[in-house]
């Protein structure tokens, strides 16, 4: 015969608290669990049946009450870990070959990547310096084609 669970009064206020105020279906239904087991002494492979779930979810689920998740850092990182250049350098990079290019020197990608490299003072690969323009909303003009316009009007 399969035993019931056994609950301190700390597990049954959790219960009650995931029951009445769930941050998502998952609390809802470990405090629906526990307390099912608890009140009505129905055992994890019954609840399991009823709720339509495996008897592992249901062990999981009111592991959850008995062992309340510890709360996610405060302070997390995010993303850019491995950033050569702050923001702000980057800015400065790429103001520094606008006005290059505004001034009529030519800039193209190849020597905006090698002026990258120089400036971060290791190799780097070519999308790098994609990502660079794209996070800073960058679109180098396209060279000129050295075919001429075609019309695509109708000819007689």
């Amino acid at each position: 015969m399969a035993k019931t669970a056994k609950f301190t009064r700390e597990d049954l206020e959790r219960a009650a608290r995931f029951r009445d105020s769930p941050k998502d279906r998952r609390e809802y239904r470990a405090g629906l669990l526990v307390l099912l087991s608890a009140r009505h002494g129905l055992t994890r492979a019954r609840l399991a049946d009823v709720f339509g779930i495996d008897v592992k979810t249901v062990f999981k689920d009111m592991k959850m009450v008995r062992e309340p998740l510890p709360a996610a850092p405060k302070n997390t990182w995010g993303g850019r870990r491995n950033c050569l250049m702050s923001l702000e350098e980057e800015a400065t990079f790429l103001r520094e070959h606008r006005l290059l290019a505004a001034a009529g020197h030519g800039v193209n990608l190849p020597e905006l990547h090698a002026a990258y490299n120089e400036k971060v003072g290791k190799a780097t690969s070519r999308s790098t310096l994609y990502r660079l323009l794209k996070r800073h909303n960058c679109q180098m003009p396209k060279a000129a084609s050295p075919f001429p316009a075609e019309s695509h009007e109708f000819r007689e």
